[in-house]
């Protein structure tokens, strides 16, 4: 607690654990218990001062089937936000139990790439 008081810089009050994939990181982690699906949601946040435009691209790990909530995101002002879901669902056999499969979202501008690791733990 002493910890996120001091990166906060106040009190705060935790009375719900998380799991990683809750936490707005750019990076994604994703652990599989019993269900084969599991959605995270992501909020990204506008640092230009002009209007752009971001499309999804996806590398999707192995053994898993990714679906975005949209695929465009547009800004218009800073600061602006923006949300979206991601479904992650096995597909195929289901790997061992402890398997490792990576992957990647990226959103690609007309100048820019904003890219996000993704860890999948079956």
């Amino acid at each position: 607690m002493t910890q996120v008081r001091v990166i906060a810089k106040h009190m705060v009050s935790c009375d719900k654990s998380m799991g990683a994939e809750e936490l707005n990181y750019p990076s994604i982690s994703v652990r599989f218990g019993s269900s084969p699906e599991k959605t995270v949601v992501r909020t990204a946040k506008s640092v230009r001062k002009r209007s752009t435009v971001y499309w999804a691209r996806i590398e999707e790990p192995k053994g898993v089937r990714m679906d975005l909530s949209r695929y465009e995101l547009s800004f218009s002002r800073p600061n602006q936000e923006e949300s979206f879901e991601i479904k992650f669902r096995i597909q195929g056999p289901r790997p061992g139990l402890g398997h490792v499969s990576e992957g990647r979202l990226s959103w690609v501008s007309r100048t820019r790439v904003v890219s996000s690791p993704i860890l999948i733990i079956f």
